[in-house]
């Protein structure tokens, strides 16, 4: 897999055999004056993502963002049949 920010500004990401070969077992926020966002995916892709406005949102409000950036450059067009 590619790596990439996928047009995503302050966006990384790393695989769990990159995490594991270089060791990583803690994230840390290195900008007091923001929070700190983790996104973390146990699973095949391609991944449904919902997106919340706040904490108190319930999960039939959330907005699907379906197919996410990272799954767009893998996952083929839907054919036409006519």
């Amino acid at each position: 897999m590619h790596q990439s920010n996928y047009g995503i500004g302050g966006f990384s990401h790393i695989t769990v055999a990159g995490a594991l070969a270089h060791g990583m077992k803690e994230v840390w926020n290195s900008d007091e004056h923001e929070d700190l966002q983790v996104l973390v995916i146990i699973s095949r892709p391609p991944v449904k993502i919902f997106l919340y406005e706040d904490w108190s949102m319930p999960h039939t409000a959330a907005k699907l963002k379906f197919p996410f950036v990272w799954d767009e450059d893998c996952l083929d067009a839907p054919k036409d049949e006519l």
